[in-house]
């Protein structure tokens, strides 16, 4: 129905900018033109006045709708967005109160430096060689310069398996790479994602974030490939 409606005003700006043509400045020389030529010549001239008037209105009415659009799409462009990322990561050994063993707690910690809200913030599960990683809580709602912290369940561990399987495949130690994101929106509910790079050389577990254009290559398919968004 909207495609119907926009047809009808497409045709009906068409419509009055070609009359307007047809009634102003150009009718003054076929007036002249018809005083000394015959019918023939007449209506040649009318026919061309009236095909070259709808050309120009045609393209006069595409010009402003596509100014508009082009406004339109700037001021989009231009909008306050969230910018979530994750600049900080803990590991810390912990006691089990009724056994008595040991386990680690990974601590992820993040922060929107955007300039609007963030909300339906979520970090999805990384899976590389049969191993994932999980979640315990997914962050809250995040307003420009709020910060927040999540606990992720098996990152470490993927990443020393991952880099013994690269160790054993190449006989050569080095750093692993994997794709970590964080997923998000704004409250006009469009979508954003930040990516980061995740490395580990077998001390520390660096977290690096991806923008636009960089080049990254991820240890499980050593693929380079830019990054779709920061």
């Amino acid at each position: 129905m909207n495609s119907v409606k926009g047809i009808r005003r497409f045709i009906a700006a068409i419509g009055r900018d070609w009359t307007t043509k047809l009634t102003g400045a150009v009718s003054i020389p076929l007036a002249v033109v018809a005083l000394y030529a015959d019918t023939s010549t007449q209506r040649a001239a009318w026919a061309a006045v009236a095909i070259s008037a709808l050309v120009v209105s045609s393209y006069r009415v595409w010009h402003a709708e596509n100014r508009r659009a082009d406004a339109a799409e700037s001021a989009l462009s231009a909008r306050p967005r969230p910018w979530v990322i994750i600049d900080g990561y803990d590991l810390a050994t912990q006691i089990d109160n009724d056994t008595g063993q040991e386990y680690d707690v990974e601590t992820l910690h993040l922060v929107n430096r955007g300039e609007a809200t963030a909300i339906n913030i979520e970090i999805p599960a990384v899976r590389i060689s049969g191993g994932t990683t999980r979640i315990f809580r997914q962050p809250p709602t995040l307003a420009p310069g709020d910060s927040t912290s999540v606990q992720i369940y098996g990152l470490r561990m993927l990443l020393e398996v991952l880099r013994r399987n690269v160790v054993r495949s190449t006989g050569t130690p080095g750093s692993v790479s994997v794709p970590l994101e964080v997923r998000y929106k704004d409250l006009a509910q469009d979508g954003w994602d930040t990516t980061h790079a995740v490395s580990f050389g077998g001390s520390f577990v660096i977290f690096r974030v991806i923008r636009p254009g960089d080049a990254c290559e991820w240890t499980e398919t050593l693929e380079s490939r830019p990054a779709a968004s920061a």
